[in-house]
């Protein structure tokens, strides 16, 4: 084994052969997703997922290749209520780090921009 020191107290060992753990890879495909001081795990790569509607999510991610600002739903028809909704979303899409936040006027726009994505 070869130790390879990048920076000062940041070191790394090398080994030959293949990884000892090459299950234990993280997920291609999934986000922390944060909505009203809740946080859960979504993982799109046919592991456990922690979100209760994960299959239905991964399936409108793939459409989106990732990008949950373009997440739609069908057409919705939302009051002028004013309760302010903010949420967030940290993670990885086909190696690409991605993170997301926004504010909507209430519930019902947060589920007609992001369908079932903050739906925990």
């Amino acid at each position: 084994m070869r130790l390879m020191c990048l920076a000062a107290f940041s070191c790394i060992a090398i080994t030959a052969g293949p990884a000892a753990h090459a299950s234990a890879a993280p997920p291609q495909n999934g986000f922390v997703l944060g909505n009203a001081g809740r946080h859960v795990l979504l993982v799109c790569d046919g592991k456990p997922s922690a979100h209760p509607r994960a299959a239905e999510v991964c399936a409108s991610l793939e459409r989106t290749k990732g990008d949950l600002s373009r997440l739609t739903t069908s057409l919705v028809y939302c009051t002028k209520e004013f309760a302010p909704v903010a949420v967030h979303a940290m993670g990885v899409w086909e190696g690409r780090l991605v993170r997301y936040t926004a504010t909507f006027g209430n519930v019902c726009e947060l589920r007609a921009e992001t369908g079932a994505l903050f739906d925990f």
